[in-house]
């Protein structure tokens, strides 16, 4: 059996490889063609809970995040409108972020972890 890399080694590779490594998508969906809107809703929810796991356990890992959706709403839209939640920690020279994502109803809803220069 494969074992999987810890949480902490993922963090660890998307920071050490900014800006250049790519979206590290830790659970998704498939495409969400022909589910209702109420259906989508609750997979939705399903996510944020999934998300707040993975949150709680960043935190432990690399501390709190410096800002998130609640708090810097503006901002985030700029660069990441598709993000239902997310929580950023600046990091010198580079953005590291945890986000729940969905580009469109159709698209897969998932939470990915994500590096890039401000």
């Amino acid at each position: 059996m494969v074992q999987k890399n810890t949480l902490k080694e993922r963090i660890e590779k998307i920071i050490g490889a900014c800006p250049n490594a790519e979206n590290d998508y830790l659970e998704a969906t498939d495409w969400l063609y022909d589910i209702d809107a109420d259906k989508i809703d609750k997979i939705i929810a399903d996510f944020e809970i999934k998300y707040e796991n993975v949150l709680k356990e960043c935190i432990q890992i690399i501390g709190d995040p410096t800002y998130n959706e609640k708090t810097n709403r503006s901002l985030i839209d700029e660069w990441y409108p598709e993000a239902i939640r997310i929580s950023c920690w600046e990091m010198s020279d580079r953005l590291f972020y945890l986000s729940l994502e969905q580009h469109d109803t159709e698209t897969p809803v998932s939470i990915l972890i994500a590096c890039k220069i401000p």
